[in-house]
Order: structure tokens, then sequence, then C-alpha cells
């Protein structure tokens, strides 16, 4: 049921009238570009390894983590389809040229 009116304490969430859960003061984003040598990416969260799906026609990824995240505390591994794999860390993901 939904109400009508101002709304009090925590944001909510779009779908519902409940507070957030996290309470998190932002969110951190790590997205980029697949090159066409590039077979997956992996980010490397708390010890984890998330896959991250390359979108069909540009080969765009994104991972949201909640709460801020520091540069580097959360590196990409990069597999090229030649059997390579790279890690990237930092503020500036991009490799050297």
């Amino acid at each position: 049921m939904r109400r009508s009116g101002p709304r009090r304490g925590p944001a909510p969430d779009a779908d519902d009238d409940l507070p957030r859960r996290d309470l998190s003061l932002g969110h951190t984003a790590i997205a980029g570009l697949a090159g066409p040598r590039v077979a997956s990416v992996t980010a490397l969260v708390d010890g984890r390894r998330r896959p991250l799906a390359l979108s069909a026609r540009r080969r765009a990824f994104l991972l949201v983590l909640r709460g801020v995240v520091p540069a580097g505390a959360a590196p990409l591994e990069v597999r090229y389809r030649d059997g390579a794999v790279r890690r990237f860390a930092g503020a500036r993901l991009s490799a050297p040229s």
C-alpha cells in the first residue's frame, strides 16, 4: 500500500516504502569497454572473484558496489583470447601504451 504525503527517515527504495537496509553513504561504479582481444573481465572484491558480463554490442561492463571503495581495492583481471592475463588496479584502469 502506497502512502501519500512527505516521507521521513532514510531514503526509500524505488520499488517499496521500506527504508534502505544498507544506509550507505554512496556507491562505487566500475565500468569500461573491452576490446575485441578481451575474452573476459573479472573483478576481485573482498577476496572473491566476480565475473562481469560483457554487453553483446559494445562489450561494455559495469559493476556497482555498495559504499565507497578506495581505488585499487577492487582490481580487475582481464583475460585475453590468446591466454594472457593482466590485472589493473587504481584510479586509472587503462593499460599503458
